[in-house]
């Protein structure tokens, strides 16, 4: 896709004071390289390039100083004060990172989340190195002004109802899956599919301090989007036991501002009143209190209580059903009850991962394939992957389908229906030949034994054969030697 980075910016004439980056502090949360490479894309009135030497402005040199001179493991920044909503839109300019409370209005959930820039190599660097995940293989979601988002809406593939759409964010922060219009967005943050492209968002309802920052970010930098995910870890592969994603501000700064990633908070209210500043810690604490003594298997069942993420709400090419990919924020009856009146259902396609979490693991290390590229990639892939039941006779899928996905046998058989049957059992994977060969699927695959499939998707499975040669050969190997067995066709 498009909107690739732009090419190094150099000033012809007298170039304007500015500070090299080689002076300024150094600061581990975001490494110089790191800084060069994101700040191409930045206007230059905030970095150029002098002899391939990056230089900053005044303004963005101040922004690097006080974020080194902060320790955010005591200190937090306040996105209702300007001065720090505006330092924090040029620090993910120059490729920093953040985390924010991310909220719709005083009386929502609070909902810390990862902020970072746009720029791909700044954005892998803040998912591996400091988040502890490998962002290559999945592109993060995005965080955007209402309007930017329905820009990219492709809707020759996807007929939305905007007015449904604008409805559902005034309930609060939500986010959307959706298929994008074709070179809206890097290719980096884009989900590679069968029958073209989508992304995820994530939007911040009506919160006008958002909005505002958004705006602020976009005249700052020239930026419309940021990457916005999960706040559950950090470089130590700590978690705070909370509820992932819900957490309160002191979690946050001792869990990851150590790491001098600043932290942001937005403005909340106790019984109808509005928490000072300086009082902000607490209030958090008091405000998750009747969350932290509740078991893990209850929380998607407790309405009553805040939640430990965002829903995710998916549309189809039914522009009267959507999908309820993730209870979070807003709860599936509420969603169903508020959309009815727009002539739309709602199906409810969640499944507990807490229930699979725990065991999830060791079903991908039994097969081969993953199991030897070693534990800390088979607990990635475990982050990654679905499960999934079929019943004797359940059509996993029909020739002609499109080959979006591979599917890995945990338990029970399944059949490839050919001029002869060929039967694939436990350890053993299907799908691959047409997902290898980017076709539709020239078999059907249907159910024999009951049992379980771990199931990945194409993009993923791409990303992973991209990062690691050993299971490209691995996969294109079984695929190879199944075509030679199977002359009248693949799966």
């Amino acid at each position: 896709m498009g909107c690739e980075p732009a090419a190094p910016k150099s000033n012809s004439g007298p170039s304007p004071a500015g500070t090299p980056v080689s002076e300024l502090p150094h600061i581990a949360a975001l490494p110089r390289e790191i800084m060069q490479s994101a700040a191409r894309a930045l206007p230059a009135e905030l970095a150029w390039f002098e002899d391939e030497e990056l230089i900053l402005s005044p303004a963005a040199a101040a922004v690097c100083r006080r974020v080194a001179a902060t320790d955010f493991s005591s200190t937090a920044w306040h996105l209702d004060e300007q001065r720090d909503a505006d330092d924090i839109a040029i620090w993910l300019g120059l490729g920093g990172s953040l985390i924010a409370d991310f909220s719709a209005a005083p009386q929502q959930t609070r909902i810390f989340a990862w902020l970072m820039s746009p720029d791909r190599t700044a954005a892998q660097h803040t998912l591996k190195n400091l988040k502890g995940r490998d962002g290559r293989w999945v592109p993060t979601s995005l965080l955007a002004k209402n309007e930017t988002f329905l820009s990219w809406l492709d809707d020759s593939r996807e007929s939305v109802n905007h007015e449904a759409v604008l409805s559902t964010i005034d309930l609060g922060p939500v986010g959307f899956r959706f298929a994008i219009r074709s070179g809206a967005l890097p290719s980096y943050f884009v989900l590679r599919e069968a029958d073209g492209a989508s992304a995820q968002v994530v939007l911040p309802g009506n919160s006008p301090v958002w909005r505002h920052w958004l705006s602020r970010l976009q005249a700052l930098t020239g930026h419309e989007f940021v990457g916005i995910t999960s706040a559950n870890f950090s470089d130590l592969g700590r978690e705070v036991l909370c509820g992932g994603t819900h957490k309160d501000l002191a979690e946050v700064q001792a869990d990851i501002g150590y790491l001098g990633v600043p932290i942001l908070t937005c403005p909340i209210e106790l019984d109808g009143a509005a928490v000072p500043t300086a009082d902000r810690a607490s209030g958090y604490k008091q405000l998750n209190a009747p969350y932290l003594n509740l078991p893990a298997a209850d929380w998607e069942s407790h309405r009553d209580l805040l939640p430990i993420s965002l829903s995710l709400l998916s549309f189809t090419a039914d522009s009267d059903r959507w999908e309820l990919m993730r209870h979070g924020s807003l709860n599936a009856d509420v969603l169903q009850q508020h959309l009815h009146q727009f002539g739309i259902a709602v199906d409810v396609k969640t499944k507990s991962r807490l229930e699979i979490s725990n065991y999830v693991g060791d079903l991908v290390a039994m097969f081969p394939c993953f199991c030897e590229l070693g534990p800390r990639c088979v607990a990635e892939i475990s982050q990654l992957i679905d499960t999934r039941s079929f019943a004797a006779g359940e059509m996993i899928f029909q020739a002609g389908d499109p080959a979006d996905r591979i599917y890995f046998v945990v338990s029970g058989t399944v059949a490839a229906r050919l001029k002869t049957d060929v039967e694939i059992g436990p350890g053993q994977f299907f799908g691959e030949i047409a997902v290898v060969h980017e076709k539709r699927r020239t078999a059907a695959v249907c159910g024999t034994q009951p049992g379980t499939l771990l199931v990945l998707t194409t993009h993923i499975l791409h990303r992973l054969m991209e990062d690691h040669p050993q299971l490209e050969n691995s996969i294109r190997r079984c695929a190879e030697a199944r075509e030679s067995q199977m002359p009248s066709g693949s799966t």
